[in-house]
């Protein structure tokens, strides 16, 4: 793109002009602004409406599309791990790029970590470990239960000029297509943070049926397989920081032990300090 205060090219992974220092919007976002993109977003979302209308879902879809409008981000973390990030304003949720690159963590001897590297390099090329991975949510319910069980529902005015929206878990996109390396992202699958409602509804409109209703529609957004414990959901990207001011609330289920009573104690007067809140279920 062109910078809007000096009009010299802006390099596609920066946020920031790099001749005058004008700020140029967050990479993944305006990677999901590009014609091309948007094009190809539009025509798979005008595919899914027509569908629902041929089979008398158009009032239901319309409904579910609505309601997506009240959704937001969501990081799925264990207690102890949201302990940690609640504990001061100096505390930043790190990625596993930064953490690997700092000596702070070891890459797994697994399919996931082998990849992860490489697929993140594919999606965001020369920012990937600025990229924070969350799920969009209408109820509070995250993907990756093996985090962890507890939320942290994310402030959206904190998030929604830095954050974009992708069909999937990234990694499980790349392998459902057969992503090679030297091929881009296929056109349509990602939306910055407004369109983050047509991306849903042009991804999941065939789950749309006539006597589906309100109560359905956190399920068909986060869906979750018990035979393989695997969770389908609509994965937000999100640019920069993440520090305990960004957390709206958490939820989590009510502490049973005791030592967990007390946790779940100091994480609520941690979370008051911030203007934040936690909810038990």
């Amino acid at each position: 793109m062109d910078c809007a205060r000096c009009g010299e090219k802006v390099a596609a992974h920066l946020p920031a002009c790099q001749v005058c220092g004008a700020h140029a919007g967050y990479p993944n976002v305006r990677a999901a602004q590009m014609p091309q993109e948007l094009l190809g977003l539009d025509l798979r979302y005008d595919d899914a409406k027509a569908a629902a209308a041929a089979t008398g879902c158009e009032s239901v879809l319309n409904d579910f599309e609505a309601a997506l409008g009240q959704s937001f981000a969501v990081l799925v973390r264990s207690l102890d791990q949201v302990l940690t990030l609640a504990k001061s304003d100096n505390a930043l949720m790190a990625t596993f790029a930064l953490m690997v690159a700092g000596g702070a963590r070891l890459p797994e001897d697994n399919e996931f970590d082998r990849a992860r590297q490489a697929v993140d390099a594919l999606m965001f090329p020369s920012y990937h470990p600025e990229i924070r991975f969350a799920s969009l949510s209408l109820d509070g319910r995250g993907a990756g239960a093996n985090y962890g069980a507890y939320t942290m529902v994310l402030r959206e005015a904190h998030i929604e000029l830095r954050a974009s929206a992708f069909e999937e878990n990234s990694f499980e996109f790349c392998r459902r297509h057969g992503q090679q390396v030297t091929q881009p992202i296929p056109r349509g699958y990602r939306a910055d943070w407004p369109g983050r409602r047509r991306l849903a509804v042009a991804k999941l409109a065939g789950r749309i049926k006539p006597d589906v209703t309100e109560d359905d529609f956190p399920a068909i957004l986060v869906e979750e397989d018990p035979v393989s414990n695997g969770v389908e959901f609509v994965e937000i990207h999100i640019y920069g920081p993440i520090s305990r001011r960004n957390i709206e609330k958490v939820i989590g289920p009510q502490p049973v032990r005791k030592d967990d009573r007390v946790l779940v104690s100091s994480l609520q007067r941690l979370l008051k300090e911030v203007g934040a809140g936690l909810e038990l279920r």
